[in-house]
C-alpha cells in the first residue's frame, strides 16, 4: 500500500456530484477490535499529507470501517461505503475493452507478462476541486482523503484514463489493459525483454 502522497499529474481524480446533493453514511461502526490499527493508519495518511483535517464544517461523509482480512483474520481490511455519494456522483461512462479480441492478442503471443495494479487506485490524486467530495468519516470526526479510493463510482474509468495516457504508443502493439491489470506481450523473448 502507498506511503506517500501521490505527485498531481495530466490527469487526476475528479468527482462530480449532481448538484444541490447531499450524503449521509448508511451505518456507523459499532465496536471495532482494530481500533488501535486504524488510529495507525489515520496518523500515517495525515503524517504524508493524503489525508487532512477539513478547515469548514463537513456534512457530506463516507464512513471508513474495518473487516477481517480473509486469509489473515488478524489483520484489518480498510473499507469506506461509498454507496451513499456513488448514487449522486455522475457517472463516467468510459467503456471497457473488448475481452475477446483482448484475449486473441494475448494468446498469439509467445511470450506475455502480467502488471498486477491491485494498489494502484490509491495513487492518483483527487483533484483538488473535487477533496470536498471526498470526506471520510473515521474515530477522529471527518477528515478529507486527497486520494482516489477503490470504490469510487468512476475510479476504474480515471485508472483506465490515466494507464491508456501513460502506455498510449504502446497501447495494442504491446500492451493491453484491463480494469487493473496490463498485460506486456510479444512474439519473441528478445522483444519483451525490451518491452518490459
Amino acid at each position: 500500500m502507498p506511503k506517500e502522497m501521490p505527485p498531481y499529474g495530466a490527469i487526476n481524480h475528479v468527482i462530480r456530484v449532481k448538484e444541490g446533493s447531499t450524503w449521509k453514511p448508511t451505518f456507523k461502526p459499532t465496536r471495532n477490535r482494530f481500533k488501535n490499527k486504524i488510529m495507525d493508519k489515520i496518523a500515517q495518511e495525515l503524517d504524508t499529507g493524503r489525508l487532512y483535517y477539513p478547515t469548514q464544517e463537513i456534512t457530506n461523509v463516507v464512513v471508513l470501517f474495518t473487516q477481517p482480512k480473509k486469509h489473515r483474520p488478524n489483520e484489518p481490511r480498510f473499507l469506506l461505503d461509498y454507496r451513499p455519494r456513488n448514487l449522486v456522483s455522475e457517472p463516467d461512462y468510459t467503456p471497457l475493452p473488448n475481452i475477446e479480441e483482448f484475449i486473441e492478442l494475448v494468446a498469439s503471443c509467445f511470450v506475455w507478462s502480467k502488471i498486477d495494479l491491485r494498489d494502484g487506485f490509491h495513487n492518483f490524486a483527487v483533484a483538488k476541486e473535487s477533496e470536498i467530495h471526498n470526506a471520510i468519516m473515521t474515530l477522529l470526526g471527518p477528515l478529507i482523503s486527497r486520494i482516489m479510493q477503490q470504490d469510487d463510482r468512476n475510479a476504474r474509468a480515471t485508472m483506465d484514463k490515466l494507464v491508456h495516457y501513460i502506455f498510449s504508443d504502446m497501447v495494442y502493439k504491446c500492451v493491453v489493459i484491463y480494469l487493473d491489470h496490463i498485460f506486456i506481450y510479444n512474439r519473441t523473448y528478445e522483444e519483451h525483454v525490451e518491452s518490459v
